[in-house]
């Protein structure tokens, strides 16, 4: 079986195989393997997060998870219910309200207020009472 595959690759079949790979790197080129280790795992806009940092985070929302399910949740389990999505579904959405709200300014405030005065009192039933 393997001689008939030597066989098969020393011919025209060889050749195409070869000019078919030379031809996929010329268009989609090499990555370098700084790249493929070194690369943030997440990036938002300008910002990026390490894998490291998504590893922390999964950990701490599986330990959590597994805290209020008494325990009984295994990494596995958590795997195939999606949490590793939810996780980075979470950091890119936390990221992209956090640089929306910069462009915004929302962020940047000298007074912050609350409005409670109409909520707390029962103004309708106070006039209707005032008005029988």
């Amino acid at each position: 079986m393997l001689s008939q595959v030597r066989g098969a690759l020393k011919g025209a079949v060889a050749w195409i195989v070869v000019i078919l790979l030379i031809a996929a790197f010329a268009m989609w080129g090499v990555p370098e393997v700084s790249n493929l280790a070194g690369g943030p795992a997440i990036k938002v806009g300008g910002q990026s997060f390490s894998q490291s940092y998504v590893q922390s985070e999964f950990n701490r929302v599986y330990q959590r998870s597994a805290q209020d399910s008494g325990g009984v949740m295994t990494r596995e389990e958590a795997i195939a219910s999606g949490l590793p999505e939810q996780v980075v579904e979470t950091i890119t959405t936390k990221a992209a309200i956090e640089q929306f709200a910069g462009r915004m300014n929302l962020a940047d405030y000298d007074v912050l207020s609350f409005d409670c005065y109409g909520t707390l009192i029962d103004w309708e039933a106070g006039i209707l009472d005032v008005l029988r």
